[in-house]
């Protein structure tokens, strides 16, 4: 039985609630109790409107598909519109969230508090998997190694913990640093760790042995951030001075310094292809650098505040910031401009990384015991796939839409 709704001469409310009780009779239909019959049948006149949106959106999309440039504000109002669970929340922690990363299949996200306990959690389900470990503080900052079956952590208690993913149990403990832990990173090739400390020294550790490799100091200068570009032959370091330098690990020399200010680097994160970095002060700007020239060719300004997390998407092209607020913001790295904002978490986000194929966004807050993980799918073909098959029975229904119809691929 087909239901058409006359959209230029809209039947008032009781003519529809007369009508579903109808079909509540011929088809079963469970209505939870009388009072929700305005929402139902209010509901008929939403969800036409509400394709009708989406066809607007479907042949932006096709539009699209045939242009050389990428409008991401075209798919950002597709991926809205066939969302259906945007958010998970993830339970557990008896502490407010320090530090989370994603395992390197994407499948395991690894979780670290203040109260030092470090859990494990199933990414499509949600559920956490275990509790591996503990340290005697709060946890800052955690890595996977590239195989994805060694977790570091480093802490408030001073100490680097290397935990086997498997058995739950700690394979090392490095010591070294006369400070709290800001910030650990596995080199791409898994064969070194690096720390970087309140005590303003970087450390360069050799993963296999657990020795010390190299130690750096900063000119006084705490430590915010370490991060190893993608084919591993140099270190970055945000820098309490507003400095970004740049380090030959195996030497441990500095190759440049790259400083546009005096305020506070509180990131910084090398672009996928390695050819750029994205940094975050406390000036409330995100910095764009060419590693080449070694110059600043982008900024991106925000007045409400500093971005305290940065993260490029897989493919390079979006840069996810954290702000206080409760607000995320997505970027176009090619033109600098926002492609959309949203809230979570309760107060300032701290901890922003996309998944491995960047479907995915984690999150974590200051005053915060959970971790939410949003979709974040900007695949084009992926979410018109989406659209189409939210489409199916309005246009199953509607053989006037043959634009769409012959989009969709339906005869």
């Amino acid at each position: 039985m087909k239901k058409h709704v006359v959209v230029e001469t809209k039947p008032s409310i009781p003519v529809l609630i007369i009508g579903f009780l109808f079909l509540s009779l011929v088809k079963n239909i469970d209505f939870i109790n009388p009072s929700n019959l305005y929402a139902q049948a209010s509901g008929v006149l939403n969800s036409e409107k509400e394709m009708k949106d989406l066809g607007v959106a479907i042949r932006a999309g096709q539009t699209l598909r045939s242009s050389d440039k990428i409008d991401y504000r075209i798919i950002d109002n597709l991926r809205k519109l066939t969302s259906t669970e945007s958010v998970q929340i993830l339970r557990g922690h008896k502490e407010n969230v320090y530090s989370s990363v994603f395992s390197p299949d994407g499948k395991t996200l690894a979780s670290g508090s203040l109260d030092g306990a470090i859990k494990l959690w199933d990414v499509d389900s949600g559920k956490e998997i275990k509790t591996i470990g503990s340290h005697g503080e709060a946890v800052n900052s955690l890595s996977f190694s590239p195989n994805g079956k060694t977790l570091v952590s480093g802490s408030n208690d001073w100490m680097i913990k290397l935990w086997d993913i498997e058995t739950g149990k700690a394979i090392k403990t490095l010591e070294g640093h006369r400070e709290i832990i800001t910030s650990v990173s596995y080199s791409p090739d898994g064969k070194w760790i690096a720390s970087g400390s309140f005590d303003c020294e970087i450390k360069i550790w050799d993963a296999s042995t657990g020795k010390l490799r190299n130690a750096i100091t900063t000119n006084l200068e705490a430590i915010n951030s370490v991060s190893f570009s993608p084919d591993g032959q140099i270190l970055a370091s945000g820098i309490n001075d507003g400095s970004i330098k740049l380090w030959n690990p195996e030497t441990g020399k500095l190759i440049k310094n790259l400083k546009k200010g005096s305020a506070s680097i509180l990131d910084v994160k090398f672009s996928p292809d390695g050819k750029n970095m994205a940094s975050s002060s406390e000036e409330n700007s995100i910095s764009i650098w060419d590693l080449n020239q070694g110059k600043n060719i982008k900024t991106l300004k925000d007045s409400i505040s500093p971005s305290y997390s940065l993260d490029f998407s897989p493919d390079g092209k979006i840069l996810a910031s954290g702000y206080e607020k409760r607000t995320i913001k997505l970027w176009d790295v090619n033109n600098g401009k926002i492609i959309t904002s949203f809230q979570g978490q309760k107060d300032t986000i701290t901890g922003i990384s996309f998944s491995p194929i960047g479907n995915k966004l984690v999150t974590r807050g200051n005053e915060d015991k959970t971790i939410k993980i949003w979709d974040v799918d900007f695949n084009l073909e992926s979410l018109m796939s989406k659209a189409c098959i939210k489409m199916q029975v309005y246009l199953n229904s509607h053989p006037e839409e043959k634009e769409l119809r012959d989009i969709c691929n339906l005869k």
